[in-house]
């Protein structure tokens, strides 16, 4: 081979392999070149032990306790649900795996994004031993696709694409579900008043043989003595408390309640239900 074939063969090669990096490595770095970087891939949600909420109305702090359930502090035994959590968790993967873009870095811009101190929320994650992540958190896009934030004491505003202010924005994050008993496994009820008191059992069904029908529940009083009862009040009664939310959540006390008085009493047992309601 001739030293001009050489030449020009060293040419080829050289010109394929610019190609090659100019529009492979090269152009991922100069597309890359100059976006911010995504401060939430710094985080890693299975680290993240407690959340604090901090907004201009209130402070909400929730731990992670032993059983996987997350407590609200200050309160003697309040959760959130495993639905609401989830949703936080979701929307937080959702930020680290998003792009972030770069919206403004014009502090005169902070109310127009909810990132003013008036709006904003301020999240911090504990993620270890005096360990934390921290972010402002603003509005909702228009789409409610994507969510702006910003560090901490710093002008620059983002949007990523994640549902975090539908995650974090809640009037209270109290776990409302009193009870939630299959009613079907509630064999006996007691009931208190402050002049008498009275119990009523399920009568035991016998099996029947597949395809049957299963024979409605018969109750009967059994305490202080026998007595008829209305299968249809009491099936009334286990609805309601099968799956019983509250309103609202008012402060912890007996006081302007009556329930320190014991007007009545409701006790419900059987195959793995041992629960009392008291009614003021």
């Amino acid at each position: 081979m001739s030293k001009k074939n050489l030449y020009l063969g060293g040419v080829l090669l050289l010109l394929i392999v610019v190609a090659f990096v100019y529009n492979g490595p090269f152009k991922e770095w100069r597309e890359d070149f100059g976006k911010p970087k995504n401060f939430f891939s710094e985080l890693k949600v299975s680290d993240i032990e407690q959340i604090e909420i901090d907004s201009s109305e209130k402070v909400i702090v929730i731990t992670e306790e032993d059983n996987n359930r997350w407590k609200i502090e200050d309160t003697k035994d309040f959760y959130v649900t495993n639905s609401v959590m989830n949703k936080v968790f979701d929307s937080l993967g959702d930020a680290i795996e998003s792009e972030i873009i770069l919206v403004s870095e014009n502090p005169e811009k902070q109310g127009e994004f909810m990132i003013d101190e008036n709006n904003r929320y301020i999240i911090k994650l504990k993620i270890g031993e005096d360990e934390y992540f921290e972010f402002a958190l603003g509005k909702a896009s228009s789409d409610m696709q994507d969510t702006y934030v910003a560090k901490i004491d710093d002008d620059a505003i983002y949007s990523v694409k994640a549902s975090l202010r539908t995650a974090f924005d809640h009037d209270d994050w109290y776990n409302k579900e009193i009870f939630a008993l299959e009613k079907d496994n509630i064999k006996k009820v007691r009931f208190q008043y402050p002049s008498r008191e009275f119990t009523i059992e399920k009568d035991e069904i016998e099996e029947v043989a597949e395809g049957e029908e299963v024979p409605e529940a018969n109750w009967n009083g059994t305490l202080p003595y026998r007595f008829s009862v209305d299968n249809e009040k009491v099936a009334e009664v286990l609805d309601l408390v099968s799956s019983l939310e509250a309103a609202e959540i008012p402060a912890q006390t007996f006081e302007g309640t009556g329930l320190e008085k014991n007007l009545q009493i409701l006790q419900f047992s059987g195959d793995g239900v041992d629960v009392v309601l008291m009614i003021g």
